[in-house]
Order: C-alpha cells, then sequence, then structure tokens
C-alpha cells in the first residue's frame, strides 16, 4: 500500500502526460527539422558587402589619383598667395562641421532600422527630420559666418589686394558647405540598401570633378572667387545627384 499511495501522489504532481509511458515514435519522427539551408538573403548580402567594399576602395583611390596630377597645375597658375587663401576659405566652414549635430550618421542609422522593417513612410520621415534639424542648427553657424566673412577673414593674414575677393569667396563656401553637409544626410537610403557604387559616384565623383575642373576655370582666366564658385557648383551637383 505505501508503493501504491507513493505512485498515486507522484501522478498528481507531474500528471500523466509527462511520463515517459506517452512518448510514442510518431511523436519522435514528428519533430520539427531545425536544420535549414543557408539564406539567400545572408549570401546576397555578403555579395552586397563585397561590391560595396570595393566601389569604396576605388571611390577612395580615385579622387586622390586626380588630384595628385592636378593639384601641380592648380598650384602654378593660382600662385602662392591666391592658393593659400583658397585653402583657407575652404578651411574655415570645416571648423563647424559639428553643427550638423551628427545627423548625417543618425539618419543612416534609423533610416536603416526603418528599411529592415519595410516601413518606407518612417524612413523618409526619419531622413526629412534629420535634414530638418541639420539646416537648423547649420544656420546658426552659416549665417553669421555668411554675414561677418570681412572681419574673420580680417583675422587672418590675407594680403590686402586680395582681401575683398577672399571675403566673396567665404561667402560662396559657407554656402557650399551647408549644401555638402544636407547631402551627407539625404544620402542615408543608399547607405541603407548597401549601394556603395551609387554613394562612391555621389561623394567621390563631385571631387574629381572639383579637381578637375578648378585648373580649367583658372585657365580660362579665373581667380579666387571663380574657383570657389566652382567648388559651389560641384556641391550643388553633389546635392543634386543625392
Amino acid at each position: 500500500m505505501p508503493c501504491g499511495l507513493i505512485r498515486a501522489f507522484a501522478l498528481t504532481l507531474v500528471g500523466p502526460e509527462n511520463t515517459l509511458n506517452n512518448v510514442t515514435p510518431d511523436a519522435i519522427t514528428d519533430q520539427p527539422n531545425i536544420t535549414s539551408e543557408p539564406s539567400h538573403a545572408t549570401a546576397g548580402m555578403t555579395k552586397k558587402v563585397v561590391k560595396g567594399s570595393i566601389w569604396t576602395l576605388g571611390g577612395s583611390i580615385l579622387p586622390v589619383l586626380v588630384s595628385l596630377v592636378a593639384t601641380p597645375f592648380t598650384l602654378r597658375l593660382f600662385g602662392p598667395e591666391n592658393y593659400g587663401a583658397v585653402l583657407l576659405v575652404g578651411l574655415i566652414p570645416q571648423y563647424f562641421a559639428f553643427a550638423d549635430l551628427g545627423m548625417s550618421a543618425g539618419s543612416t542609422v534609423f533610416a536603416s532600422r526603418a528599411f529592415g522593417d519595410g516601413d518606407r513612410e518612417k524612413e523618409s520621415s526619419v531622413v526629412w527630420t534629420a535634414a530638418a534639424i541639420a539646416l537648423a542648427f547649420l544656420a546658426v553657424v552659416a549665417i553669421p559666418l555668411f554675414i561677418f566673412a570681412g572681419p574673420v577673414i580680417g583675422l587672418f593674414n590675407v594680403p590686402p589686394a586680395i582681401v575683398p575677393e577672399t571675403t566673396a569667396a567665404l561667402r560662396i563656401a559657407t554656402a557650399a558647405f551647408v549644401i555638402t553637409t544636407l547631402a551627407a544626410v539625404f544620402n542615408s537610403p543608399m547607405l541603407a540598401r548597401i549601394r556603395m557604387d551609387l554613394n562612391v559616384i555621389t561623394q567621390a565623383g563631385p571631387r574629381v570633378l572639383l579637381s578637375l575642373g578648378t585648373p580649367i576655370v583658372l585657365y580660362l582666366g579665373g581667380g579666387i572667387f571663380e574657383a570657389v564658385a566652382w567648388s559651389f557648383a560641384v556641391a550643388v551637383i553633389g546635392f543634386v545627384l543625392v
């Protein structure tokens, strides 16, 4: 009797359905197969990453090679003073690159998540919101720099003869800086889709165009202002391509 009580007590705790007596061959053979074929999506992603890496490498090397060829002609046509002024004009806005508050990287991250979820509306909203935030904070820096370009140039040892032209060039360079920064936000959908080919074309393409076009502008009689105006035109082209 004690054995019967113990057995009855055990059955009340675990239930008859948990005993090994209810395990049948069919229950074992009907288990789902946990092994699966490699995902085609994974294979496609690997192909995209490899292709993107090749495009990125090419997009990094080509502008450097073009610059190495074009820079000596630019230097000779510019002269040391004018070339230094152009470098200064291009460098000053870059000190305020933080003004976009990292919206280019942020929009890429959150747009990629939205794209992965298949939510195109959210992806578009993320990009436009990031662009609006970046533009708002860029304006805080760009507008004063545009207005007070003369005093800013006066802080540097720029030859008096080229101060007016350099001041006008700084205003153009500031506008080009804003456009280029916004383009870095709007290219987020390309990066979300790992379309590095399009990204390289829109990023490295304008750099190559700038290097090739500047000596031509100078050869045709342009100076500091015209060279910086060409960089503005290239920035607009890059923005349109995005």
